[in-house]
C-alpha cells in the first residue's frame, strides 16, 4: 500500500488568478483530480493508493483526510478549502511527518529501541503543491526536485 500524502497550500495567497481566471487553489484541485484518476487507471496500483489530504493550517486542524476517511471525503474536503490567512508549508512539512510517524507508532512499523521492522514495507510519497511565493519556505532537505 502507498500513502500519498497530499500536502495543500492554503495562504491568502493561493487566492490569486491565473491567466484562464481560476485561482491557484483551483489548478491544485485539478492537479490532485487528474493525480488520483491516473492512479485509478494503473491496475497494479489501482486500490492499494491511500490519499491524504494536509493544509498549512495549525496541527490537527491541518488534516482533513486520514485514515478513516474515504476518497469520497477527500474530494468533498477539496471543494471545501478556502486560502486564507498565512501558512507555513515548511510546518505543512513536519505536520505531514508527524501524521507518517504517529500512524507507524500506532500500527507497531516502527518501534522505540527496536526500529523499523524490514518486513513492513510502507512507502510514502509526499506532494506539495504550493505557489511560487512559499517556495523559499521549504526545508533545504526537501528542494531535491526543485530549480532554483
Amino acid at each position: 500500500m502507498t500513502i500519498i500524502l497530499l500536502i495543500v497550500d492554503t495562504s491568502a495567497s493561493m487566492a490569486q488568478k491565473t491567466y484562464l481566471g481560476t485561482s491557484y487553489l483551483d489548478v491544485a484541485r485539478n492537479i490532485i483530480d487528474a493525480l488520483q484518476k491516473q492512479r485509478m487507471k494503473d491496475v497494479a496500483t489501482r486500490g492499494y493508493d491511500r490519499f491524504f489530504l494536509i493544509t498549512t493550517e495549525e496541527y490537527p486542524a491541518c488534516i482533513k483526510s486520514g485514515w478513516r476517511e474515504s476518497s469520497a471525503v477527500l474530494h468533498e474536503q477539496l471543494k471545501r478549502l478556502r486560502p486564507r490567512g498565512r501558512g507555513s508549508i515548511s510546518d505543512a512539512f513536519m505536520n505531514a511527518l508527524k501524521f507518517i510517524n504517529v500512524h507507524r507508532a500506532q500500527t507497531g512499523i516502527d518501534n522505540y529501541g527496536c526500529g523499523r521492522f524490514p518486513t513492513y514495507f510502507e512507502p510514502v510519497v509526499l506532494f506539495a503543491i504550493t505557489d511560487s511565493t512559499s517556495v523559499a519556505d521549504i526545508p533545504p532537505d526537501f528542494r531535491v526536485g526543485i530549480l532554483e
